[in-house]
């Protein structure tokens, strides 16, 4: 899930993730530069930022990396 600055939630489906960000088939409305915010059950959301959209799939970085170990642990759960 990905939330906006205006509150508007969006259901993604993650294609990529990294320590420092992610992409993901996501709502045509998130365009470059957007501010959003990447839920993944159990955690916090992580702000990121729109980099780059190619039709419905978006490219996003973190603003603060993930931890390696949290990303691991992501990873595992999968």
């Amino acid at each position: 899930m990905l939330r906006d600055r205006s509150s508007n939630k969006f259901n993604v489906f993650l294609i990529d993730l990294s320590t420092s960000g992610f992409q993901a088939e996501a709502h045509p409305s998130l365009d470059p530069g957007a501010i959003v915010w990447l839920t993944i059950p159990g955690m916090q959301g992580l702000e990121a930022t729109v980099m780059w959209r190619k039709r419905a799939v978006i490219g996003c970085r973190f603003n603060q990396p993930l931890h390696p170990a949290v990303f691991d642990h992501l990873v595992a759960r999968q």
